[in-house]
């Protein structure tokens, strides 16, 4: 049936779902290992609908959702032969039946007893034991979904070319808002008071209550304190604001219901930024095992005597003597290092050395080329990009650090050195990789740069229209900015002395 409707697909979405809850009446656990089990279970599905829910903000739906489509659809069409958009809506309902499927296994793990409901409305009806004539299918509500328009409008913020932060914010946003008015609700039928009320529990959200696992009503802080900044907060309310005056600008609702409602400034708020590391604070790190000797390679954390300079070792001295963001570092190639120049320096660019676009910026002003400081080519930089670049030419220099989800580029970064601060007590409130830029920032100003030299060599945009003429600061003065450089001490003597070649290979 290559013509099959929506309400065909949805039905069938229903019939596997029931087919996935049977599965679990017929699942079996280790009885000897209960409570391991029980954890290993609870873990995975999360885990799992976390990539679901990614893939549907995305629309890029791996093997597994593919498969399970096309066994969704069987006997009513064919994948190859379908409209792309009933193909992109039957990979969405698969996907959804798997997620809804691991929902009630993560409450049946927690409450065998009690009886659970779907969250998704999908599957909220019971679908008939036997097929129901296609011409008795109910006929779907008119007018656009939110989940559909929300797609749309973020295809149009990606087209824009904006920053992978800003499309993260607002992916985020969207995400939470359909987390409270429910999946598939008709844009038409999202009210005011509704909007209000998330509005509202914006500005509760905690400050330290992230990750992708956790629902948007888990991520409220205990007291206002523990709260979000209200910048942040009106960021994301920007973002919400901004799609329903889109979706009124297309005609998809007659105005906006979020249009009158707004996050007010806090007097008084201080922005939360990583206070730089003091040289105290600088001597005590190059004195932790990362830097002092390490276990291995896996316990980097854990005093030991392994000296080996690989990346987590590279990690926060190219971020110290560069100011890169983590983003930035992870996903350097080797073809960014430009060692045969006049000035030795690398590219923060968005293309690869074939000049394909392969990497995402956080903006315009971020893309610039930065000198390589001479100690870090005392220290065996040009050894170490050399070495990995003959192992694997066109993979990522850094390959230690995960890239992440939701376009966070930055997470696998985050997450070590947000643990290995704490670990060696140099972490404070907001510090995590950014502290390496702060510091940067904070040497090159007490040196006598300048706020444009110091943006030139971060990547800030101009604060100013003069500042924006003339194109880039060149290398020369870059390079004379960072020759100026103390950190107080004898880094490269700190770190053990300049590199010498070894059998070991990092």
């Amino acid at each position: 049936m290559p013509d099959a409707t929506r309400a065909d697909l949805e039905l069938a979405a229903n019939r596997f779902f029931q087919e996935l809850e049977q599965e679990l009446d017929q699942r079996k656990l280790n009885i000897d290992n209960i409570a391991a089990e029980l954890d290993f279970n609870r873990e995975e599905s999360r885990r799992r609908i976390s990539e679901l829910d990614d893939q549907l903000a995305s629309n890029l739906f791996d093997k597994s959702v593919q498969t399970k489509a096309a066994w969704l659809i069987e006997g009513l069409a064919n994948l190859d032969g379908m409209e792309p958009a009933m193909r992109i809506f039957s990979f969405q309902l698969a996907a959804r039946a798997e997620r809804e499927h691991l929902r009630k296994l993560i409450h049946l793990l927690n409450s065998p007893i009690q009886p659970y409901f779907p969250e998704d409305p999908v599957f909220t009806r019971t679908a008939s034991a036997t097929p129901v004539p296609m011409q008795a299918l109910p006929v779907p509500p008119s007018g656009i979904t939110f989940s559909n328009a929300a797609q749309a409008y973020i295809a149009r913020i990606k087209a824009k070319k904006l920053s992978a932060s800003h499309q993260n914010e607002l992916a985020r946003a969207l995400r939470w808002l359909e987390e409270c008015i429910g999946h598939d609700r008709q844009l038409t039928s999202i009210t005011k008071t509704e909007l209000r009320t998330f509005r509202d529990d914006i500005e509760r959200l905690g400050a330290n209550l992230q990750g992708s696992m956790l629902a948007f009503k888990d991520r409220f802080a205990t007291s206002p304190t523990g709260r979000i900044k209200s910048v942040t907060a009106k960021r994301y309310w920007q973002s919400v604001k901004s799609f329903f005056a889109w979706a009124a600008d297309e005609g998809h609702i007659e105005e906006s219901p979020a249009a009158s409602l707004k996050i007010q400034s806090v007097k008084g708020e201080v922005p939360r930024t990583p206070e730089a590391f003091s040289t105290k604070e600088l001597r005590l790190l190059l004195a932790s095992p990362l830097y002092a000797g390490y276990l291995s390679r896996k316990r980097v954390g854990t005093l030991g005597s392994c000296r080996i300079r690989e990346g987590h070792w590279w990690s926060g001295i190219l971020l110290l003597y560069t100011g890169m963001r983590a983003s930035e570092f992870s996903q350097l190639l080797p073809s960014d290092f430009i060692f045969d120049h006049d000035i030795p320096h690398l590219k923060v660019q968005a293309e690869d050395g074939a000049g394909a676009k392969v990497k995402s910026a956080k903006s315009a002003a971020s893309l610039r080329d930065v000198p390589l400081h001479p100690d870090l080519l005392r220290l065996g930089l040009r050894q170490l990009v050399e070495r990995r670049a003959k192992l694997n030419p066109k993979g990522r220099t850094f390959h230690e650090f995960n890239l992440g989800v939701h376009g966070r580029k930055s997470d696998g970064m985050t997450k070590f050195w947000s643990l290995y601060l704490k670990r060696t007590g140099l972490w404070k409130p907001s510090r995590s990789t950014h502290v390496f830029r702060h510091t940067l920032a904070a040497c090159l100003r007490a040196n006598g740069a300048t706020d444009e030299e110091i943006g030139g060599i971060l990547g800030h945009s101009p604060q100013s229209v003069t500042a924006g003429y003339g194109g880039a600061i060149p290398l020369s003065r870059k390079l004379k900015t960072l020759g100026a450089l103390d950190f107080g001490f004898d880094v490269v003597n700190g770190l053990g002395g300049d590199y010498v070649e070894s059998p070991h290979r990092a």
